[in-house]
């Protein structure tokens, strides 16, 4: 990715609505651009409703220079939850992103 892609993807992560929850227990692990690279082309998502009835959006997807599943929680008004790496996911989708496409 060219650094002025890479660059674009900050400001708009910069640029992202995110709850509180988000801001206080970040997880630094993730690059900015990573979590909104999911985010514009995830490989799978599903709406998920909280014991409270909130609306929760559940982005899965990967990046391949981090080669694990990246799980990214949007609330129903659009704002950044949390994002992470989730190696649960593996057993979901067959092993680590691209392990058997390589």
């Amino acid at each position: 990715m060219a650094n002025s892609d890479v660059e674009q993807l900050r400001r708009e992560y910069e640029a992202l609505p995110k709850n509180i929850h988000h801001i206080v227990n970040q997880h630094r692990e993730l690059n900015p651009e990573w979590i909104m690279q999911v985010i514009k082309e995830p490989h799978d998502q599903w709406p998920e409703v909280m014991d409270n009835g909130e609306i929760r959006l559940i982005l899965v997807g990967r990046v391949r220079t981090f080669h694990q599943w990246i799980k990214v929680v949007l609330t129903e008004t659009g704002e950044l939850l949390t994002a992470y790496a989730d190696r649960r996911l593996e057993r979901d989708y067959g092993g680590r992103p691209w392990q058997n496409e390589e």
